[in-house]
């Protein structure tokens, strides 16, 4: 029912008015009394119940569906709202998301109900209820993801904004005159050890060389228990074409941010790894043209912060074959004649047509009709389709490969499916490999 109580009126009419609930916020308490504004609908987290300034019940228990209840549960008001943060509305929540934060650290409210943070580095959670608390220096995330930090003694900058703790402040003052929480910075004894030797009567030029006070100082830093650093890497999953393979790796170091991710191929006739391209996730997926191959996975740690870590590597996998594709491939070979059935590319259609095998040649036809054909030589080549190994999705591209005969003879074809592709690909290098090995 559209129909509003008396008792819901004034909420609802400010909730459900997306431009109004921008303009002018909501603050809502939960059941620990802890208190925020919100400024959209997207803001508020799922299952949690919350009570309105004027005493009613607020819930979001849907993506998409928000109840405001009064207090004896006799009447509620359903208010629908977007679904998901996509581009029409992303600006608006992001910035009600920094509106939030705002209120509420600018707010008489905080020493009341106090605001929860995380450390950026250590992942650690503090509560604070008032902003002499903040450590300068100390980075922090809210719990609207917003980046916070005290940078001074009276400023506090919450992602583009700054707000003063004291805001008739006008000049810096003197550190003794400093709250007790804010400290001046110092720097590690063994750091400070290493960068200033004031030992009495030594001579300048024994003090160690620029080379040695860096890997002096990088040792330290990649000693802390804060430093990100991966302890153990490996690649599970089976090591067969078309199998998913998956890197799983252990990390320390403080939170974790964007931790580069890289596979690498090579093979028996080279010396060294190469990038996949595009193979920068978790998961990868080899194709027939890593079969043969070793992969390895190169993982550089990265701290929420920014700060990277040591680069290390998985242990190589070699890729094998599937079984099933191996052993339809090996009853292919012992047929004197074997035919596919294809879809051969022309312009932008793809057209029915069968490709011929016999033990000299390779043929392409058209019903009856014989479009090209080739006898098995080293100038014969089948390849996957381009986009094949820089795509990992299940789509039209993984289905094609390339048959070329010469530099001008050459032809894209489809298949049902990618097993399909790799039997009839895999089957026509055995046979050409197979009539020229000297």
């Amino acid at each position: 029912s559209n129909f509003i109580v008396p008792e819901l009126r004034e909420d609802v009419l400010l909730v459900a008015n997306p431009v109004k609930l921008q303009a002018e916020g909501i603050m809502l308490m939960d059941g620990t009394n802890a208190g925020r504004v919100v400024f959209s609908l997207q803001e508020v987290p799922m299952r949690v119940n919350f009570t309105t300034p004027n005493n009613n019940r607020l819930q979001r228990v849907s993506d998409n569906r928000v109840y405001i209840v009064t207090p004896d549960a006799e009447h509620k008001f359903k208010i629908e709202i977007p679904r998901t943060v996509n581009h029409a509305n992303k600006d608006q929540f992001l910035w009600a998301q920094a509106q939030s934060d705002l209120c509420i650290l600018s707010d008489p409210k905080l020493l009341a109900h106090g605001m929860t943070l995380r450390e950026q580095i250590t992942g650690e959670s503090i509560r604070i209820f008032n902003l002499k608390e903040l450590p300068v220096g100390s980075k922090y995330f809210t719990e609207n993801d917003n980046f916070l930090q005290r940078k001074t003694q009276n400023e506090v900058s919450l992602g583009d904004k700054t707000l003063y703790i004291d805001g008739n402040l006008q000049k810096e003052l003197p550190t003794s005159q400093w709250d007790a929480t804010c400290k001046e910075t110092t720097i590690d004894p063994q750091i400070a050890a290493i960068l200033f030797d004031d030992t009495p009567g030594k001579p300048l030029d024994a003090s160690p060389d620029t080379q040695e006070l860096v890997s002096n100082v990088a040792s330290l830093l990649m000693g802390s228990k804060d430093f990100p650093r991966i302890t153990t890497i490996k690649i599970r999953g089976p090591n067969y074409h078309g199998s998913s393979l998956e890197v799983d790796y252990q990390y320390t170091g403080g939170v974790e941010g964007n931790t580069s991710i890289r596979w690498e191929k090579t093979s028996e006739d080279e010396h060294s790894f190469v990038p996949i391209k595009r193979a920068n996730t978790r998961t990868y997926i080899p194709t027939i043209n890593d079969i043969g191959c070793s992969i390895r996975v190169v993982c550089t740690p990265v701290r929420a912060d920014g700060v990277t870590g040591m680069i290390v590597f998985s242990k190589p996998t070699k890729i094998k074959i599937a079984p099933d594709v191996k052993a339809e491939v090996e009853s292919n070979l012992c047929m004197s004649t074997l035919m596919f059935k294809v879809l051969l590319r022309n312009g932008k259609e793809f057209q029915k047509r069968s490709i011929i095998l016999n033990r000299t040649k390779v043929k392409v036809r058209k019903r009856r009709s014989t479009i090209t054909k080739m006898k098995y030589s080293p100038y014969l080549k089948v390849l996957l389709d381009a986009d094949d190994d820089a795509s990992r999705k299940k789509d039209a591209h993984d289905c094609l490969f390339t048959l070329q005969l010469s530099a001008t003879d050459t032809h894209v074809f489809m298949t049902p499916s990618t097993y399909q592709r790799d039997i009839i690909v895999l089957t026509i290098k055995a046979f050409n490999a197979g009539c020229f090995v000297v």
